[in-house]
């Protein structure tokens, strides 16, 4: 059982070292060599069990990334998008450029998380850039503070039977063994005494057997595994060893050989000359097996009958039902019931049933007709069978799954004219836009494809150009992509130039998908891609550009019964609207209504804005000028004429002023107020800063506050098609209208203050302005900030206890009055009087004293209320008092 893993280089050099150390008066034999060559993989496979257990892979993103990086930081975050599963492991094994691929999976990333990485800074879609936010994520998923230790399981292989010294016959059925950890799939083979594969029985097979599943096998779990094997009656006789091989390339052999052979274990009864044994009644279920995910699974059934006069006797040791395939195809058989064995007699004219599960797996000679032998072996004879005098040929055939084809309502006729589409503009096309070089993901174009024939027709190639308006040379667009209501069905098309346009060529046919416009109705494409980066290659000025398929040889149909070539329209060839592509050093941008849209409360420190501001992967960017304009609505302006507002601009991050000169103040005039900033900040190239506006909301009246971007460094271009827009050398606010809308609350002028007594005593609670007595007047209003106190005084026979709600304690109640409030006062009520006692302890009954005498008289109270109380204390005879005779 010596378990190792294929090294075949170390191997190599260590048998070539043997070759060198044996001596040349004695050749080394074939089997001397394969145990030197088993002694080494056995101390190999012991120093891979020392390995012990491995620590998950971890990484601290601490750097920010862009397209054009390349260092280790570039690789490892290669790495973590791998582990996340938006990205596929590079061909080039892990290159370390940071280029337009891992920048598009960079975005889907974040829009994987956008909850976390994109809604803080109000985005939709993922930019490409890694920044904070989006290595928070990353550290948080794959950063080393997080990571514990894994235990990387580590796989065992092991033949447990046969082990040595068994003997198996030819045509029985047998149990091959294995104790098997961190394996999915199995390969077990059949060797000869020289180490040659002479019979392959399974490979690549599931690690626990037939039907399994094996993404449901837990890799740090150990199995016992038992595969049926039946030794072919084709099969040499002699010594074997069983072969297992795990999907990691881990081996392990029978510890020695056993035996294969057509003898009989015991002395063969004497067999008739004529043999009277056949193979009848053979049934497979399902007939014509469908080749699934898993292979093939079938249930063959038959008899072996007795066609002789007298009865077989002994059958149980006189026959072998065996079953194997009679071409290249690999079966696996597993015998389910065997009623011959359980049979101790056979008698003339009647039959013994046996039941086999038969198993192929799924490979392409797993399809079409196969054929299996059956035959019957009794004492070392093959017997007699109904076709070939000695065994039984049974044919069937396996097919290919087919998905179902929907049945249509009304028999439909394979047309016999060709079908025709046309092609027109879509209304979702977006409106004219800019887009900022080194975004992804945009929205360029989108067409409709309408089907006017009497059957489905699948689009099989597809153009899309893109035009130059102002005559750029050099196409901005990459990865442009083609998706069907929202679902991408072919991308990253580099396109072809032509003149000042550029096309992009579309393959469809071969779609897992395809792309298929039913009969008599329509469908929308629509047409997504990035813009290169000027780091990366992009244009060096602004462009403008367009989208069209603008011709009929632009799209190439064909109907999906009739397969005849479809006529093609373009009905309308009015190219999408313009897209201009910014050659950007600073963009910025603001996520709409950043924080609450309402409610916010007057104060001096009221945070309602936020402000992206981006610098290109290139070049650092300064902000010197930031202007903002606060506006009203006509349904109520928070903002009256002659109002002065003050704000500042602030770090998102640290809540510090930003710049130099983060504060500016205006005066609003016709409901209008311009915040004009001169912050002077400087943000590294490809790094996102974000700003906020705190403003002093103290004197707005309550309605609503518009606040929008005016300008940034105050120098205006434009674009011809779009608005003009404030820009510093191509640089570009991506929104210049309103977008903000807060509403401010007005503080109230008043609060109530109430009070509540409660418990079983009585009280009054009085405050210090004379608003409340309670007695009778239990609440009252009181300026915004006013200073009260409470005094709570209990009436004779109670106790004041203690304060709750807004106060606590005992003692007197200080209240600031910035909100409505409640107090309870709780009163106990004293416990009644006790009536006082005397009680005389001595003497107290039978003592005898002298007249004259002094003597002791002892007494003890209780409830006595004042220690001047008098008491008086007789010594009479017969309880008459007035016969007094104590001396006092």
């Amino acid at each position: 059982m010596k378990t190792y893993f294929k090294y075949p280089l170390l191997i190599a050099v260590a048998v070539f070292g043997l070759f060198i150390a044996t001596p040349s008066a004695g050749a080394v034999t074939i089997a001397e060599l394969i145990a030197q060559i088993q002694e080494l993989q056995r101390q190999l496979a012991q120093l891979q069990s020392q390995q012990g257990t491995t620590t998950a892979w971890c990484h601290d993103f601490n750097t920010n990334l862009r397209i054009g990086d390349n260092n280790d930081e570039v690789n490892a975050l290669l790495n973590a998008l791998v582990k996340d599963g938006v990205m596929s492991e590079r061909s080039n094994n892990f290159s370390s450029d940071f280029d337009e691929t891992l920048a598009s999976a960079v975005s889907e990333f974040q829009e994987k998380y956008a909850s976390e990485i994109l809604a803080p800074y109000r985005l939709k879609r993922g930019t490409g850039f890694v920044g904070k936010s989006t290595r928070a994520k990353l550290n948080k998923l794959y950063g080393c503070g997080v990571a514990t230790p894994t235990p990387t399981p580590m796989p065992t292989i092991t033949v447990t039977s046969p082990n040595g010294g068994e003997i198996w016959r030819k045509g029985t059925a047998y149990g091959i063994s294995l104790s098997v950890k961190g394996t999915k799939g199995i390969s077990i083979y059949l060797t000869d005494t020289s180490g040659n594969v002479v019979y392959k029985y399974v490979e690549n097979y599931p690690a626990l057997g037939s039907g399994v599943d094996p993404n449901t096998i837990d890799l740090t779990k150990e199995y016992q595994s038992t595969f049926t094997f039946t030794p072919p009656i084709s099969l040499s006789d002699g010594t074997y060893k069983i072969k297992a091989v795990n999907d990691q390339g881990l081996v392990d052999y029978s510890d020695n050989y056993f035996t294969i052979t057509t003898q009989t274990l015991t002395t063969p009864a004497p067999v008739s000359s004529s043999p009277d044994l056949v193979i009848e009644n053979v049934m497979l279920n399902p007939v014509a097996p469908v080749v699934g995910a898993y292979g093939v699974e079938a249930t063959l059934k038959f008899d072996v009958a007795n066609k002789g006069d007298s009865a077989i006797n002994n059958l149980p040791s006189k026959i072998f039902p065996v079953v194997y395939p009679d071409t290249s195809s690999f079966f696996y058989t597993y015998q389910v019931s065997n009623g011959c064995y359980g049979t101790a007699s056979l008698p003339p004219n009647s039959a013994c049933h046996l039941i086999y599960n038969i198993s192929l797996p799924n490979t392409a000679k797993s399809i079409g007709v196969q054929k299996l032998n059956i035959e019957v072996d009794s004492s070392n004879v093959i017997l007699e069978s109904n076709e070939n005098n000695n065994k039984y040929i049974f044919t069937f055939t396996t097919t290919a799954p087919v998905s179902p084809t929907p049945v249509p309502p009304t028999p439909t006729l394979t047309p016999t004219v060709a079908p025709s589409i046309s092609v027109s503009l879509d209304s979702m096309t977006p409106s004219a836009k800019q887009i900022v070089m080194g975004s992804t993901n945009n929205s360029l174009a989108a067409f409709k494809i309408s089907n006017t024939s009497s059957e489905d027709v699948q689009i099989t190639s597809l153009n899309v150009v893109e035009n130059s308006v102002n005559g750029a040379t050099v196409p901005s667009f990459s990865n442009i992509e083609i998706y069907k209501s929202g679902v991408m069905l072919m991308g990253s098309v580099a396109g072809s130039s032509v003149s000042t346009s550029w096309k992009y060529s579309f393959s469809l046919n071969n779609l897992s998908n395809p792309l298929v416009v039913p009969q008599n109705s329509s469908i929308t494409i629509e047409v997504r891609g990035g813009v290169a980066s000027y780091a990366s290659g992009g244009a060096k000025s602004n462009g403008m550009y367009t989208f069209s398929i603008p011709s009929s040889a632009d799209v190439v149909a064909r109907g999906a019964n009739s397969a005849r070539t479809a006529t093609i329209s373009i009905t309308d060839s009015t190219p999408g609207k313009t897209i201009t592509v910014l050659r950007t050093k600073l963009s910025v941008s603001a996520p709409a209504l950043s924080g609450a849209a309402i409610g916010h409360v007057q104060s001096s420190a009221d945070v309602v804005a936020s402000i992206n501001f981006s610098a290109d992967p290139a070049y650092d960017a300064k902000v010197n000028n930031v202007i903002l304009t606060l506006s009203g609505l006509a349904s109520g302006s928070a903002l009256t004429d002659g109002m002065t507002v003050n704000g500042n601009l602030i770090d998102a991050d640290t809540g510090a002023n930003l710049g130099s000169s983060s504060a500016a103040s205006c005066q609003v005039a016709s409901s209008r107020c311009v915040l004009n900033f001169s912050p002077s900040f400087t943000i590294a190239a490809g790094s996102l800063k974000v700003a906020k506006l705190k403003i002093d909301s103290t004197k707005f009246n309550g309605s609503y506050l518009l606040i929008s971007i005016n300008s940034v460094n105050d120098i205006v271009w434009s674009d011809g098609v779009t608005n003009n827009l404030g820009l510093q050398a191509n640089t570009v606010p991506t929104s210049a209208t309103i977008i903000y809308q807060v509403t401010t609350t007005p503080v109230p002028s008043t609060y109530t203050l109430s009070v509540t007594k409660s418990g079983a005593g009585s009280g009054t609670v009085s405050d210090n302005v004379g608003g409340i007595y309670c007695g009778s007047t239990c609440f009252n209003n009181y300026s915004n900030g006013a200073a009260i106190t409470l005094t709570a005084t209990p009436t004779t026979g109670s106790t004041f206890t203690g304060w709750s709600g807004a106060c606590s304690g005992t003692g007197i109640c200080a209240l600031t009055i910035n909100a409505a409030k409640s107090v309870t006062a709780t009163f106990a009520a004293n416990p009644a009087p006790t009536a006082p006692s005397i009680t005389v302890t001595s003497p107290n009954g039978g003592e005898a004293w002298t007249i004259g005498s002094t003597q002791k008289i002892s007494w003890r109270t209780s409830n006595i209320s004042s220690p001047n109380d008098k008491i008086t204390i007789y010594i009479a005879p017969n309880d008459d008092l007035s016969k007094n005779i104590l001396s006092q």
